[in-house]
């Protein structure tokens, strides 16, 4: 979401953002990776450890790649990479996501597995405010003329949070 508000103030055509948002399409087709994560795991590390991990770590990287990036991209306008990009990562976090709901029906007791989806939806809301309210924020405020938190910054944060 603040990619295309970074976009449209750096004068991204509107088919550029046509072709950005192709990297959110995992998440529609979450059902075709669910079936792969419930029958191929590692016995040893775990029938969703096997996704969770992997996947975090791999997400990890590619944040902390397009950080490293960020300016070439923008000013050369190199929006493919970035949807790249982008359409990996959301791979990645489709998958965890898929991992994380089986994980969720088996840890708790079915007496309280009404309370999965709540539970699951809470982190993620708490997710959604930090990760993209607060970031919005301080890349809006700046000090001495330096911005507070800058989008190549926070991609690296989180590249090295998840790793």
């Amino acid at each position: 979401r603040q990619l295309v508000i970074i976009l449209t103030e750096r004068k991204f055509s509107f088919s550029d953002l046509a072709l950005l948002s192709i990297q959110r399409y995992p998440f529609s087709f979450k059902y075709l990776i669910a079936p792969m994560i419930d029958s191929v795991y590692s016995a040893r590390f775990g029938k969703r450890k096997s996704y969770i991990v992997p996947f975090e770590y791999l997400f990890g990287v590619i944040q902390i790649l397009i950080a490293f990036q960020w300016d070439s991209l923008l000013e050369s306008k190199r929006i493919l990479l970035l949807t790249i990009g982008g359409f990996l990562s959301y791979l990645c976090m489709a998958a965890q996501n898929v991992a994380a709901d089986g994980w969720i029906v088996t840890l708790f007791h079915e007496k309280n597995l009404s309370l999965s989806a709540t539970v699951k939806r809470v982190g993620q809301s708490t997710g959604i405010l930090v990760s993209y309210n607060l970031l919005i924020l301080f890349g809006k405020y700046s000090v001495k003329g330096y911005t507070i938190f800058s989008p190549k910054y926070a991609l690296l944060a989180f590249g090295i949070f998840s790793i």
